[in-house]
């Protein structure tokens, strides 16, 4: 069986390529193009296997080698990192360590999501960077008026549905609310001044000791200062 290590990067990725015994049988350096890779996989002869380390495009390499068949693992990078750590770092050296760990069993693998979950994962995260990015500029901008004291009004940043609210349109969007209400709110006593007046020491000394009896006995033995000191001041 023939292993293959890549190292991923932006325009173009690390390949090494070894046999069971170890011996190099190709190195080279592909542009990341999907009709280029895999052709370059399709001429390799026997069984092969392909390991990569987690990063951007590492969902962009794991489908183009479920298209042509062929066993992926994906590494985890930071358990990569402790694992073989060197001094040089290059692109055909991490190619190298990946090829090997992947050969002889030592390959930190994670757990690859089918690709329905993985869409949606990416659009979750897309959404919610946008959603910062939004809150961020909206922040920026609050404190640029604040700052020049510009008069400003709380609907001028604000959304669009919420603008629409406030003007009394019906077609304005309503945030529904995620998961029922479990029943009606709370009635919390207001607090009196007996319940905010201060503890003396006294009754702190009382509760330890009513503790301290209700506890089960301990095994004799000296009692420390700070009991020293509290028994005194009694």
């Amino acid at each position: 069986m023939l292993t293959v290590g890549v190292d991923l990067a932006k325009r173009k990725s690390q390949f090494a390529v070894v046999d069971e015994s170890g011996k190099v049988i190709a190195e080279c350096k592909l542009p990341n193009h999907k009709e280029t890779v895999q052709k370059f996989l399709r001429a390799l002869p026997g069984k092969v296997q392909v390991g990569c380390e987690t990063c951007t495009n590492t969902y962009w390499l794991v489908e183009l080698v479920e298209e042509v068949q062929m066993p992926i693992f994906v590494g985890h990078a930071l358990n990569l990192r402790l694992i073989a750590q060197s001094r040089i770092k290059t692109d055909k050296i991490d190619a190298r360590v990946i090829v090997e760990l992947l050969r002889v069993g030592f390959f930190p693998t994670i757990a690859i999501p089918p690709k329905e979950v993985r869409q949606v994962r990416e659009r979750l995260r897309g959404r919610i960077q946008v959603s910062r990015t939004l809150a961020q500029a909206k922040n920026r901008l609050h404190g640029e008026a604040c700052t020049t004291g510009t008069p400003r009004s709380l609907a001028s940043l604000a959304g669009v549905s919420f603008r629409m609210r406030r003007a009394g349109s019906s077609k304005a969007p309503k945030r529904r609310r995620v998961g029922p209400r479990a029943g009606p709110p709370a009635q919390h006593a207001p607090p009196t001044r007996r319940s905010m007046r201060p503890i003396s020491r006294r009754t702190v000394r009382h509760r330890i000791s009513s503790q301290q009896s209700a506890a089960p006995a301990r095994r004799a033995g000296p009692l420390p200062w700070t009991k020293l000191c509290t028994l005194r001041r009694g």
